[in-house]
């Protein structure tokens, strides 16, 4: 009966180093893909970028010369920024404090405003 105990003891103590082999492959074999993807996802989202241009406002104080309202100023100075030209107008406006029935007089400056793009 000893001999018996013995073969299964030793019966046991294989299948479990077997079992513990193939757990160590398998988990090898599972850290392998899991890095190989996540290393792939993070070389297409570093490759795929696309400069995106970048608006930066700027200001910039103009002489108002004879025959220049707002209107001729905004065809002038506006940018695809807006959506309207009453739009930049307002902000004109706004800008240098000016009231709806505001004259622009020959030699003042007037503040304008301007966006500028850039890639980064």
């Amino acid at each position: 009966m000893s001999k018996h105990r013995d073969y299964v003891i030793q019966k046991r103590k294989r299948e479990a180093k077997q079992k513990k082999r193939i757990g160590a492959v398998l988990g090898f074999f599972m850290i392998s893909i899991a890095s190989i993807g996540f290393g792939a996802v993070f070389a297409s989202a570093h490759g795929t970028s696309k400069e995106e241009p970048v608006s930066y406002k700027y200001y910039k104080s103009i002489e108002i010369k004879d025959g220049d309202t707002l209107w001729s100023i905004a065809k002038e100075y506006m940018t695809s920024d807006y959506e309207s030209i009453e739009d930049y107008i307002d902000e004109l406006r706004e800008l240098n404090q000016l009231g709806n029935d505001h004259i622009l007089i020959s030699g003042k400056h007037l503040n304008v405003v301007y966006y500028n793009d850039t890639f980064q």
